[in-house]
């Protein structure tokens, strides 16, 4: 990496307010880490659990604390930290999360590696608030590319991130407070369009799991937000917003309620030509096909069983009429399946009479 020897290599960015109980725990794993050329930025949100004065305890040259004057969230404190930065990479961190010790090490090896990389994010652990570690997020890195799995959620933790600040710098991205709180997922759909992204197998962070986070609080807003940045996202893509049929299939279906269910058939066709779309203007890779296709197949026949089996039309004439389908050869081995169905068409047609 070329860098001025006065500037450190990388710039953590970490908000917080309120987290007294977790904040030693948390700065402790950035400061101890095997990489060590940083500066932390600690902006603190105005807390009054004694946070702030916690932190003024903690001494350590790299710690660059900043007490606002006034709460005035989250996502502004993200831009205040992207506005201070002068590093090569910025590092995101929150006040309740904990880095592994070589985070940083293997982060900036990758980056280091890949000039085409824009963004290394990492597979976690989730922790609860006495730190007894509970889901593991894992991913494979065989698995679909994160360009893909982005149409349907957030693939990135976002403490887990380390960006190139020259991306951000050279299309002037920063956090949308719009779209709190998924302001993450809504820079990703933005940032993608410029950069690849990398997500490590190894899991370098506990992720802390808090019942009143400030996304349990409000999942609603999150998954409206995060749905919009979807749409944003497909009109760059494709020139108008995904259809109904793939947002039921997203995360972001909570937000679309009693919708019904779509025809396997003609999303299967829809999911070709969007990866046909998508494969033309680069956005994945030949090699990507395999994996891509084999999720494409476990997604349609999910769809055929919410076609046929929870639309709740039980019916002779269901019955029929699914044996007459295609869907039918693709559900010939899925006896289970089929038995059910019929029952449940028997029944309702007993019902009838």
């Amino acid at each position: 990496m070329d860098k001025d020897l006065s500037t450190p290599c990388v710039s953590v960015i970490m908000p917080v307010y309120n987290c007294r109980s977790f904040i030693k725990e948390a700065v402790e794993s950035i400061l101890n880490q095997t990489y060590q050329d940083f500066e932390l930025f600690i902006i603190d949100d105005v807390s009054n659990d004694g946070t702030y004065e916690l932190l003024q305890t903690m001494q350590d040259a790299r710690i660059k604390l900043i007490r606002k004057d006034k709460n005035t969230g989250y996502v502004d404190s993200l831009n205040m930290g992207l506005s201070l930065a002068r590093g090569i990479y910025i590092a995101r961190m929150d006040g309740d999360d904990i880095s592994v010790l070589t985070r940083f090490e293997h982060q900036i090896k990758i980056l280091d590696s890949d000039k085409s990389l824009g963004l290394c994010g990492t597979n976690y652990l989730t922790i609860d608030e006495h730190g007894t570690v509970g889901e593991h997020k894992a991913w494979s890195e065989n698995s679909t590319p994160l360009f893909w799995q982005l149409l349907w959620q957030n693939p990135i933790a976002h403490p887990s991130v380390m960006m190139r600040a020259t991306i951000l710098k050279q299309h002037n991205l920063k956090y949308d407070k719009n779209k709190h709180p998924a302001e993450d997922y809504d820079l990703w759909c933005r940032l993608i369009l410029y950069t690849k992204f990398h997500r490590t197998e190894e899991s370098l962070l506990y992720y802390r799991v808090r019942i009143n986070s400030e996304f349990n609080k409000n999942k609603e807003s999150a998954f409206k937000n995060g749905l919009g940045s979807l749409q944003e996202l497909a009109k760059k893509l494709t020139g108008q917003p995904f259809p109904p049929m793939h947002i039921q299939q997203t995360v972001f279906k909570a937000v679309y309620k009693n919708i019904k269910v779509s025809d396997p058939a003609l999303y299967n066709k829809w999911l070709k030509k969007l990866i046909k779309l998508l494969l033309h203007d680069g956005f994945i890779e030949e090699t990507d096909m395999p994996a891509i296709f084999k999720e494409v197949e476990t997604k349609y026949n999910e769809q055929i069983k919410s076609y046929w089996y929870d639309n709740n039309k039980y019916s002779l004439n269901q019955l029929f009429k699914f044996y007459c389908s295609r869907e039918r050869y693709v559900f010939k081995y899925h006896i289970p399946f089929q038995i059910r169905f019929i029952i449940k068409c028997v029944i309702a047609y007993s019902k009838a009479d």
